[in-house]
């Protein structure tokens, strides 16, 4: 019988090739069996394994921890920035205590760059400022203090004119005790005087001669306009006023024998009230022309300016109640809705002043004497000029004190005119818009 090729020697055999087939299928199911239960046990070891979770969330634990350590960075850095801020305004600080007066000036002004910085920074830098005008001796470094305030803005203001009020209350305590000293050694006209009512009106008819013979007007480095000291004029309220009274009691009742130690004492405190009030007037005169005072509501009430230069400002719903501005120069400010009222403004040069709304109720713009024109003749020209052109529509000029202005300006006859004007212009919404911010009642009124 003929052999099959498939039974040929060396020939391939089919059964053979199946069954490595198989023995090869087997051991890979096998592989795979035994892959699977490891898989499994790994899974069920790893529940018993809870702390290694934390695994899973590594990328996202790592960038916590870059973000707590760029944080502690930041965080160093800024409290060794502060600290560097914290020496520097220390070393300003002390440097204000220098004789030099560029040391003091460059103090001020390193003191002035902290005022867009923290309010801790801020504050404190303008109180010191506000100090050390009432301390600078030299004219430079004077005149640098007073050119910082504006950036302070409304808050300089604020303060400034906190320290104004007190620098009045200076004022009166030391023109009493003075003018007390003066009466009872010096002054002839006290000597026929038999009151104290009658002595303090004879010393007070001479203060405005005292005020000129101050160390303040014999250095010029002090003061750029010297004749502002012509202007000073003695407020009508200081003899009523407890603190004035009892000074002046005090100068009087001066136990004997006095010595110059004790007069030259007086005349120094004196002086330095009279430079402390110029001073005042300069820093807020200069704060006044540099902010947007237009917002209203602005707080000058009881404030004491001497001979304040504010042409062109605007002003208009400033709370000025019973302030005295001696020979305020207000020539073309905008007064709309200011509150004047039991002001004394004497001999205010107000021409082109637009004070239409303001309340003037007993303010007292200050009358042409026709038995002393000092304060005409200082300033070249005559009452019926400075105070031409005034608008006073809606203002209610009936309530003026009597004085130059409601002289010129007021017709009774036609009061009930006024009144309309008044009462049409009130009911405006730029009328709302001022008059709600200023105060109608004082606290100590």
């Amino acid at each position: 019988m003929e052999n099959s090729p498939l039974d040929a020697p060396g020939g391939p055999h089919p059964n053979n090739r199946d069954l490595d087939q198989e023995i090869q299928n087997k051991k890979t199911r096998a592989e795979t069996k035994k892959l699977k239960a490891e898989t499994s046990k790994l899974k069920l070891e790893s529940q018993h394994l809870p702390s290694t979770k934390w695994l899973q969330n590594l990328p996202a634990i790592i960038a916590i921890l870059g973000a707590i350590l760029t944080f502690i960075q930041v965080y160093g850095n800024y409290q060794a920035g502060q600290f560097h801020q914290d020496e520097l305004f220390s070393k300003a600080v002390i440097q204000l205590g220098s004789r030099e007066p560029n040391q003091r000036a460059a103090a001020v002004t390193a003191l002035s760059d902290y005022v867009s910085r923290s309010s801790k920074y801020t504050d404190r830098a303008l109180t010191l400022i506000v100090l050390e005008l009432q301390s600078e001796t030299d004219v430079g470094a004077l005149q640098i203090s007073i050119q910082t305030l504006p950036q302070f803005g409304v808050q300089a203001l604020t303060v400034l004119v906190s320290s104004n009020r007190l620098a009045y209350d200076r004022l009166i305590r030391a023109t009493g005790r003075y003018l007390g000293i003066q009466c009872l050694r010096r002054i002839n006209q006290c000597q026929s005087q038999t009151d104290l009512s009658g002595k303090m009106i004879t010393s007070l008819n001479l203060l405005p001669d005292f005020v000129r013979r101050t160390s303040l007007a014999k250095q010029d480095t002090f003061i750029a306009d010297i004749a502002d000291l012509e202007f000073f004029q003695t407020p009508d309220e200081m003899m009523i006023h407890r603190g004035f009274k009892s000074a002046f009691e005090e100068g009087m009742a001066s136990p004997p024998p006095m010595t110059s130690e004790d007069e030259k004492s007086a005349q120094d405190e004196f002086d330095a009230s009279i430079r402390s009030l110029w001073v005042s007037t300069q820093a807020i005169t200069a704060v006044l022309r540099s902010i947007p005072v237009g917002a209203g509501g602005i707080d000058l009430y009881k404030t004491v300016l001497l001979h304040p230069q504010l042409a062109n400002v605007d002003l208009r719903g400033i709370d000025a109640q019973q302030a005295i501005w001696m020979a305020p120069v207000l020539r073309n400010a905008k007064l709309r809705f200011a509150d004047l009222s039991r002001s004394e403004m004497k001999y205010a040069d107000l021409h082109q002043a637009d004070l239409t709304g303001a309340n003037i109720d007993r303010a007292d713009f200050g009358r042409d004497n026709r038995n002393t024109k000092r304060i005409e003749d200082l300033t070249f020209t005559r009452l019926d000029f400075f105070q031409s052109g005034v608008a006073l529509y809606g203002t209610n000029r009936w309530a003026m004190d009597n004085c130059y202005l409601r002289d010129q300006q007021f017709n009774p006859m036609k009061q009930s005119e006024y009144l309309k004007q008044r009462q049409e212009i009130y009911e405006t919404q730029e009328a709302k818009q001022y008059l709600s911010k200023i105060p109608k009642i004082h606290f100590d009124d």
